[in-house]
């Protein structure tokens, strides 16, 4: 079995310049009596210096200091005159390398029995008859006297101003003190763990700041255990520990007694210990605190001025300085009724639980300091606090749900008109006061009796009629109200518990049921009155002890009424089961260590099983429980068919999962599972054992079942029983409601299900949050009619619009035909006329086909529009994005006309070809019909990109005669080829000088600079050059100037052995601009 341990932290010396500064630590004049406690670890070989020394300065004739010890190895206790008889000594051999509880005592003056005195574990150590006292001192230092610094680990420090008995001592060394026991002027735990301070829980502010090196670690060896009261409660039924501003201040109520009242939003509560006294200072933490807002736009706060938990109509928020750091959204917190709240924080993260059940966990710093007030505001029109509870820790889940149901009013609220009249046990004044209510106890004084009262709230929201019977006493068969208690709860059964029948109101009882045993109280009202909603009736009792023979137990009280009606109304018979703790008190305090839960405060759904239910038994104590050899658990599980039954026969109560097995055969109306927890279980102090009963069926009428936990074999209490409740409900809403209409946010529903919010949120479904189901079979909301009407939707209605007219969205199945439909109509009569098919503006058949524009979609999706506008525009703005995909095998995309209703115009092929003007194009595009290339732009018309070459086919058919074109990459060109493979045009752009720009075969070149040549393709300064052959002597070259004027022909017949020849054109006009030209001729 796990153990939730304890972390334990120390502070740990380290002998040079570690100390605690209190600086505002008091000791009164002349000293006076005087014991300090404190837990200490030195080890061999590190002995020296002072634990502690209250005092600015060391004068030896005014000491208050311990050495323990010094480096000599002997242990002083000084305490006044250390020459005189403010000293007492003694060798501390035998105490280190270990955790030592020391605690020196003084009477502060004179003599007498034990004038000084040392205790060591709670064992006298060494005495004086004598003893002295300082003069008045200020500022404590833990860990240092002047240079003598401490070495070693000390925790738990405890200053008190009176001489405490060995007994005490010893009693209370074990345990962490609480901080508000009698005498008790300074503690400090010395467990913080992290930070500088060092709390001093007694609220009297003396804090303390660590200096040095001093450092927090962990210390499992320490014996040291938490307390039964390790938490701050505040009850808020009295005034006494708190500050009440504002008009805030203490009332009676009905569901918990007396409460704290918060009238505005003015009014303000606050304990009167800072965060450090409370336990709040910490990483981790724990507040829990009961609200009833009232009826109306209202929120509450709590938390400190600058970091806070704030609840509103909008969920709840962590504030910090007045701006969100964490949102949650979900947390609901009606008005009108009580509610618990706990908030859990651990290290960052918040846990958020209402009602038992966890909301979220959220991350966020907030940050507030030791001495800050924890505050408590309500909104208008205010409300209500009951309970609150400071844990310095983070409780876990089982932890929250089990202080729930300490205080839990109800088994579910919902249940008021089941349950008109609630019952609870709460404590007058006296010794039972800071008890929470509905407890009985086990007393061992018989000479003061235990007075209690029974407290009947109308919880129904309704003014209830008693009805008057015509005769004066209460009996079995002329009542009002029947209370029934088990057999053995109360040790004179015959006899108590006696009540104090107030004016007009008669009392009878307790008399004993043949038919199981139970003892009844018959209370009557003499005359026809009316219960007001919310209103209280208070009847006193008082008894003796509870029966002491099972121990400390869970037991049930039930609660008959009879005689009852709504005023006007119909009458109103029924019975309410309470589950009551009996606890054992001791001189000192305490209750019963174990708490047995059922996990769930919603319960369990009638008439349909269960996957599993889970048990809780949680230690709750501040010590370990040890189980001896025959150690067992009996959960006795009821059956049959009533409310308080669990399920209606043996085989429906399910089966037990490990380790709780389940008896084979059935009881007589009950069924039984066993744990057998083994002599070396042990259950550690805020451990909780889970034990599961899977397969159960409730049986169909709602109710409480009490689970009966019997139990033996725990070490140190005698064998008992406790009591885990479970609720069962029913999704039959209308039942609830006795058949009738079911309202939400109003109690006069027009409708089977009307809910009304006056908050921006309506109604939210999850579902499949645990993602146990696929998907695609879970089912969140079904709407369905038995015939084909138009009721089969939502109507999402807009009220009343601008012009007078109501408008409203309908979803769900139309007028006529299968399907669904989203339709829009503004009208006087639009919940109906908006239901009608022809109303539609987005339609789905039950084919499957979207209709959007038309009510008869063709096809998957159908748009129709009947204007000059665009039917549909698709756009995305992302960077990157998509517009449009569609994918087929054949035709992806076909575009058509308007009289081209199968897309005959444009085709997009499933091998990515595409057609204009066929439907089969042959290559990638496939243009069928005159192509127009160009625009007013000075834009390219065409660009190919391609390594390979282009070709262009005469004839329609592809089979005239063809170019192709061809891209030579590696120099920039590209030439068109003729049908023979010949190039007999290439275009070069490169800027290279001895490459031709255009090239016509081999008889053409253009190259750069504008040079020509024809005949040859080397390149050198000419700006014409011819090369040929000449079949004759004669070379013709006409030459047009740039007037029109030809220049002269020249012909000239070569020399022998020289090629070149070279001719002169003189120009033949007077006009014309050249006047001679040279023309060199090769001829080759």
């Amino acid at each position: 079995m796990t153990s939730n341990s304890n972390t334990k932290y120390v502070l740990q010396f380290d002998g040079i310049d570690d100390f605690v500064e209190i600086s505002g630590f008091q000791w009164p004049e002349g000293g006076g009596p005087v014991t300090v406690e404190f837990w200490n670890k030195v080890n061999t070989g590190e002995v020296g210096g002072s634990a502690f020394c209250i005092g600015k300065e060391d004068q030896t004739n005014n000491r208050f200091q311990v050495h323990a010890p010094y480096d000599s190895g002997i242990f002083y206790w000084d305490y006044g005159d250390i020459s005189g008889t403010g000293r007492i000594y003694k060798d501390y051999d035998g105490y280190l390398d270990k955790w030592t509880h020391v605690a020196v005592v003084s009477r502060g003056g004179g003599s007498g029995s034990k004038g000084m005195a040392i205790y060591l574990d709670g064992e006298e150590f060494h005495f004086s008859e004598s003893s002295d006292g300082p003069t008045k001192l200020s500022k404590l230092s833990i860990g240092t006297l002047g240079d003598n610094n401490h070495k070693g680990k000390i925790a738990d420090f405890r200053i008190w101003n009176r001489v405490r008995a060995q007994d005490e001592i010893a009693a209370d060394m074990n345990k962490r003190l609480t901080g508000k026991e009698a005498g008790l002027v300074g503690y400090w735990p010395l467990n913080e763990g992290v930070g500088d301070l060092a709390a001093d829980l007694t609220g009297n502010g003396n804090n303390g700041t660590l200096r040095g090196d001093v450092a927090w670690v962990i210390d499992t060896e320490l014996p040291v255990r938490r307390p039964s009261g390790w938490y701050r409660s505040f009850p808020l039924k009295e005034a006494g520990g708190l500050t009440l501003e504002g008009g805030a201040g203490i009332v009676e109520d009905g569901r918990f007694g007396k409460c704290a009242n918060l009238p505005d939003q003015t009014a303000r509560l606050a304990p009167q210990e800072n965060l450090s006294a409370l336990g709040l200072d910490k990483p981790n933490f724990s507040l829990s605190i009961w609200v009833h807002l009232n009826a109306g736009q209202n929120s509450f706060s709590l938390g400190t001025a600058t970091a806070k938990l704030r609840v509103d109509g909008e969920g709840a928020k962590l504030v910090s300085d007045d701006n969100p750091v964490a949102d949650f959204p979900n947390a609901d917190f009606p008005a009108g009724h009580w509610h618990y709240l706990a908030w859990v924080k651990t290290g960052d993260k918040h846990g958020l639980y209402l009602d038992g059940i966890k909301v979220g966990v959220k991350e966020a710093s907030l940050a507030w300091s030791a001495n800050d007030t924890l505050e408590l505001a309500l909104g208008n029109p205010g409300g209500r606090a009951a309970h609150l509870k400071c844990y310095p820790r983070a409780l876990s889940e089982a932890e929250v749900l089990a202080d729930y149901y300490t205080e839990v009013p109800t088994a579910t609220e919902s249940f008021v008109e089941q349950y008109p009249v609630d019952l609870a046990i709460a404590n007058m004044a006296g010794p039972w006061e800071g008890y929470p209510d509905n407890k009985l106890f086990i007393v061992d004084d018989a000479d003061n009796k235990v007075r209690q009262k029974i407290v009947l709230t109308n919880a129904s929201g309704k003014a209830i009629s008693l009805n008057a019977t015509g005769k004066p006493d209460a009996a079995k068969d002329n009542l009002h109200f029947e209370l029934r208690f088990r057999n053995a709860t109360f040790s004179e059964p015959a006899t108590y518990p006696k009540f104090d029948a107030p004016d007009g109101w008669s009392i009878q009882g307790p008399q004993q049921n043949s038919e199981d045993g139970s003892w009844s109280v018959y209370i009557l009202s003499n005359s026809q009155r009316t219960l007001a909603a919310d209103e209280t009736l208070e009847f006193p009792f008082e008894y003796v002890t509870a029966d002491s023979a099972l121990g400390s137990r869970g037991t049930q009280v039930s609660l008959h009424y009879r005689n009852l009606a709504y005023d006007g109304g119909d009458p109103i018979t029924g019975n309410r089961n309470k589950q009551v703790d009996i606890l054992k008190v001791s001189a000192t305090g305490g209750e019963f260590p174990l708490v047995a839960l059922h996990e769930a405060p919603a319960g369990v759904v009638c008439d349909q099983e269960c996957g599993q239910l889970h048990f809780y038994l949680y230690n709750r104590s501040d010590r370990t429980l040890t189980f001896s050899d025959n150690a067992e658990f009996r959960f006795v599980v009821p059956t049959g068919g009533g409310a308080g039954d669990l399920a209606t026969d043996h085989t429906k109560t399910g089966r037990g999962a490990d380790p709780l097995k389940k008896d084979t055969n059935a009881s007589d109306g009950s069924s039984i599972f066993r744990w057998k927890p083994g002599a070396n279980t042990e259950i550690q102090s805020g451990e909780t054992v889970t034990l599961g009963i899977t397969g159960c069926t409730p049986n169909a009428h709602p109710g409480v079942a009490i689970i009966d936990v019997e139990y033996q074999g725990l070490e140190g209490y005698p064998d008992g029983k406790l009591v885990a409740p479970v609720t069962k409900t029913t999704r039959d809403l209308a039942k609830l409601a006795g058949g009738g209409n079911v309202g939400i946010g109003t109690t006069d529903p027009s409708s089977a299900l009307e809910i009304v919010s006056g908050r921006p949120n309506g109604i939210h479904v999850r579902g499949n949050v645990d993602k146990k189901v696929e998907p695609a079979v879970s089912t969140y909301l079904t709407l369905e009619s038995e015939d084909d009407y138009r009721g089969r939707g939502v109507f999402l209605s807009h009220g009343s619009t601008s012009d007078g007219s109501k408008a409203a969205w309908f979803v769900g199945a139309p007028y006529k035909g299968g399907g669904l439909q989203v339709g829009y109509y503004s009208g006087s009569n639009s919940i109906y006329a908006s239901a009608y098919k022809e109303q539609a503006k987005l339609f789905l058949t039950k084919e499957g086909n979207v209709g959007i524009g038309t009510t008869d979609p063709s096809k998957r999706l159908h748009v129709r529009e009947n204007a000059t506008d665009h039917a549909a525009i698709i756009e995305n703005a992302a960077a990157g994005g998509y517009g449009l995909i569609v994918s087929a095998e054949n035709d992806p995309l076909r575009v058509g006309g308007k009289d081209d209703p199968t897309g005959q115009s444009l085709i997009v092929k499933g091998d990515g070809k595409v057609g204009i003007g066929t439907t089969a194009p042959a290559e990638k595009l496939d243009v069928r019909g005159k192509l127009i290339l160009g625009n007013d732009a000075n834009e390219d018309l065409l660009t190919f990109r391609s390594e390979r070459s282009w070709k262009f086919t005469a004839g329609g058919d592809g089979s005239g005669t063809s170019l192709d074109l061809q891209s030579l990459t590696n120099d920039k060109s590209f030439r068109i080829l003729s049908p023979g493979g010949e190039a007999p045009l290439a275009v070069h752009v490169s800027d290279a000088s001895d490459k031709s720009r255009v090239a016509l075969g081999a008889d053409l070149h253009v190259a750069k600079g504008r040079k020509i040549r024809i005949g040859d393709t080397k390149i050198d300064e000419d700006d014409l050059k011819i090369l040929k052959k000449l079949a004759s002597s004669k070379l013709t070259v006409q030459i047009k100037s740039g007037h029109g004027k030809y220049l002269d022909n020249y012909h000239g017949k070569a020399n022998e052995g020289d090629n070149n020849r070279t001719i002169q054109f003189a120009n033949s006009s007077a006009k014309g601009n050249w006047s001679l030209m040279t023309l060199i001729v090769s001829s080759g």
